[in-house]
């Protein structure tokens, strides 16, 4: 073989391995870089989550505050009493905006586990809400306080059960790796 040709063989060779080696190392890092991406926007999620259970968490504790001040107000009246709506009734109404401002962003951001018990938390402070109407208008009605007591008991436990519930849904979310919680 002709010695030039054997150049230029070479040449050709080294050139072809040359190119070859550019488009892995290009795609090599067309792949790192998506990689870093997704993991940037897992994070990313994962912190928005983190913070929208954390915001639920303590929009459902000023509910049980809001709630337990109201019920104290009631079990002090009694019955045929007027039930003036004190200042009270101002916390209740903003608790209930911010647990229903933070299941929001919890159903935009979370997934079906952690919305699911985001709304069943919602529910059930409904239900107590509507137990703790259910006894005012029975002490001004004369209504059956005992029956209005029991009523508002069992749907506070309710709310209680709830919250842990939507705890142990955001803490199981959470601890899922990143690619893991889609479809939860």
């Amino acid at each position: 073989m002709n010695q030039g040709i054997a150049v230029l063989l070479g040449a050709s060779v080294g050139a072809a391995g040359a190119s070859f080696g550019a488009v892995v190392t290009a795609k090599a890092s067309r792949w790192q870089v998506r990689q870093q991406a997704t993991h940037t926007q897992r994070q990313i999620q994962r912190q928005l989550r983190r913070d929208a259970y954390a915001a639920i968490l303590q929009a459902a504790e000023k509910v049980m505050e809001a709630n337990a001040t109201w019920r104290a107000y009631l079990e002090m009246l009694s019955p045929g009493t007027t039930v003036v709506t004190p200042r009270w009734q101002e916390e209740v109404d903003a608790a209930n905006r911010d647990l229903n401002q933070a299941a929001a962003v919890v159903i935009l951001e979370g997934p079906k586990l952690a919305r699911t018990a985001s709304q069943g938390l919602r529910m059930a402070r409904n239900d107590w809400r509507s137990a703790l109407r259910a006894w005012q208008d029975a002490v001004a009605n004369h209504g059956s306080m005992q029956d209005a007591q029991d009523r508002t008991s069992q749907m506070e436990q309710r709310f209680n059960d709830a919250y842990v519930s939507f705890v142990s849904a955001a803490t199981d979310v959470l601890a899922l790796p990143p690619a893991a919680d889609a479809g939860k």
